[in-house]
């Protein structure tokens, strides 16, 4: 087995479980809104910190991104004021 393929199946065997416990009724509207509150909060920021650590980035790929990120951050500012 590859290792991409041994990276996705406990992905999709979560969504299948998520799938199969929900169409049975098991997790009330609440619990959904709050799971989503946690993933969007909690979990999915320390998955791109985590990922985004692991990333060694030379030193062109370096400036490219902050010409993308310093743009995106005054326009932000430019937008919100």
């Amino acid at each position: 087995m590859t290792i991409a393929v041994a990276q996705i199946i406990p992905v999709l065997f979560l969504i299948a479980l998520g799938a199969l416990l929900g169409k049975r009724g098991l997790f009330s509207f609440e619990v959904v809104e709050g799971l989503k509150q946690i993933v969007a909060s909690i979990a999915l920021p320390a998955l791109l910190f985590i990922a985004f650590s692991r990333v060694y980035v030379q030193g062109r790929l370096g400036m490219l991104a902050l010409n993308v990120f310093a743009p995106v951050q005054v326009w932000e500012g430019l937008v919100c004021w």
